[in-house]
């Protein structure tokens, strides 16, 4: 729960506008190679991208935090014959060493030839670690 609380603060405070808003190039290359990785199936790389103490809440509300991401996604990315997320309409509010972004994708997935796809929402909100920044929360949700 304080988890929680600290991250609805942390979202708040944004909001209000105590952040630098705008194109931030750093921060968006790190959420597209985010999800270049998991596109790739790359879950080693995808966890390098984690902060410690990151969760990822998943459509249906379940809270992985990194070493719990590829069991959760395994037998998914198995199924899964292509994966390609396109994402649009970012935007990125950083203060120090926090960083939102809000964004949203198109996630195409090919199960059996077949495709489909998805119209995604995300906040991910990343931090300053070691030099580098790090998701420390990932949640997605579907638009529709």
């Amino acid at each position: 729960m304080n988890r929680w609380l600290t991250l609805v603060l942390m979202l708040g405070l944004l909001a209000l506008g105590c952040s630098k808003s705008g194109p931030d190039p750093e921060i968006e290359s790190v959420v597209r190679a985010y999800h270049a990785a998991f596109d790739a199936r790359d879950l080693t790389a995808l966890r390098a991208y984690c902060a410690k103490g990151m969760f990822w809440y998943t459509l249906n509300g379940k809270e992985l935090n990194a070493s719990q991401i590829a069991d959760f996604f395994t037998p998914m990315l198995a199924r899964w014959e292509s994966l390609q997320t396109s994402l649009s309409g970012m935007e990125i509010r950083r203060e120090g060493g926090l960083a939102v972004a809000r964004y949203r994708s198109d996630l195409h997935i090919t199960t059996n030839g077949k495709g489909s796809t998805m119209q995604n929402l995300y906040t991910t909100v990343l931090v300053r670690e070691e030099g580098d920044w790090k998701v420390w929360q990932h949640h997605m949700t579907t638009s529709y």
